[in-house]
């Protein structure tokens, strides 16, 4: 959301008939840095993060700059952003990877499965055999009780 609200903001600055001196040096802070911040870039990564150290900035632009995009981002959260869109999205997104994630592993199964061994007199292997999975504390425990 910071990164969505900081890009308003700079569309904002950068009108059709005059650019906010304040564009280029949020610019240039988010690439190549100043010299509070020892020319080291200070791309947006952490958005609360990125917002406190811009409020820590000894000018007074810069200051006000993350105040207005604090301000772009509440409203952007409050009036703009679609949560129920976002969640059917992801759970969309999960149920697709799903599918294709047990139908590449089935298929592999499937595939194995159809192949005779001749070591062993032509009968089918175990499916499964191939499959390798770490053991964990209950493997132990289920052998034990067996």
């Amino acid at each position: 959301m910071t990164m969505a609200a900081t890009r308003v903001v700079l569309d904002q600055w950068c009108g059709t008939r005059h650019r906010s001196p304040m564009y280029n040096k949020l610019i240039d802070y988010m690439q190549k840095g100043s010299p509070p911040t020892h020319m080291n870039p200070r791309p947006i990564r952490d958005g609360n993060r990125w917002l406190h150290e811009l409020m820590r900035h000894p000018e007074v632009d810069f200051r006000l700059a993350a105040v207005r995009i604090l301000e772009t981002r509440k409203l952007l959260a409050d009036t703009e952003f679609n949560w129920e869109v976002m969640d059917e999205n992801a759970k969309e997104g999960i149920r697709a990877e799903t599918v294709e994630l047990n139908k590449a592993y089935l298929t592999r199964l499937c595939d194995d499965d159809d192949v005779n061994d001749d070591d062993d007199g032509g009968e089918k292997r175990d499916a499964c055999e191939h499959v390798e999975y770490e053991r964990d504390d209950d493997d132990d425990a289920r052998e034990r009780k067996e």
